[in-house]
């Protein structure tokens, strides 16, 4: 058995290979106990493209993300976010009134007054693309919705993200 370092590109287990080779498709996603930890490189890929643009306006971009998950994988699979953790962490898990996970006691965004963020929110693969978040909308002097993102393995979609530029932190 062969297993690569980001198993988003790379099934790690040669049974499954032989499962799929044998049935000329991939496995069905229940049944495929391999899917839940693929593609996520590449949805950091996309989330870090964004913010890369939007860094070309003049300002420091962070990333917020809307969900503990999400904001723990960006943070894993962007190389730039885990060498800054010790100096100055870039991604971020969005602002709350109340604890509702780990995050909460970590240092937040706040101190970063007047830059820009990317805020990332994981949809459901067929599911609706969600509004702005109002308290994210009253942190940010505006926030553009830039629309819905999809991150495919083997022609299907595994993943969905939705991201907003958020500009002039208040």
């Amino acid at each position: 058995t062969r297993c690569s370092r980001d198993w988003s590109s790379d099934v790690c287990s040669s049974d499954l290979k032989l499962a799929q080779k044998i049935a000329g498709k991939p496995l069905p996603e229940p049944v495929d106990p391999i899917t839940r930890v693929r593609g996520w490189s590449e949805m950091a890929h996309l989330v870090e493209v964004e913010r890369q643009k939007l860094a070309t306006e003049g300002k420091p971009v962070f990333i917020i993300g809307s969900h503990y998950g999400i904001t723990s994988l960006i943070s894993f699979y962007i190389p730039e976010s885990r060498a800054a953790v010790p100096k100055q962490p870039f991604v971020y898990y969005q602002s709350a009134e109340h604890a509702d996970n780990q995050f909460y006691f970590w240092e937040n965004y706040a101190q970063r007054r007047g830059q820009n963020a990317i805020y990332a929110v994981l949809l459901r693969i067929n599911g609706p693309d969600q509004p702005v978040p109002e308290r994210l909308a009253r942190e940010f002097q505006s926030v553009t919705n830039l629309g819905r993102r999809e991150v495919f393995d083997q022609g299907r979609v595994i993943h969905a993200i939705q991201l907003f530029a958020c500009r002039d932190l208040r």
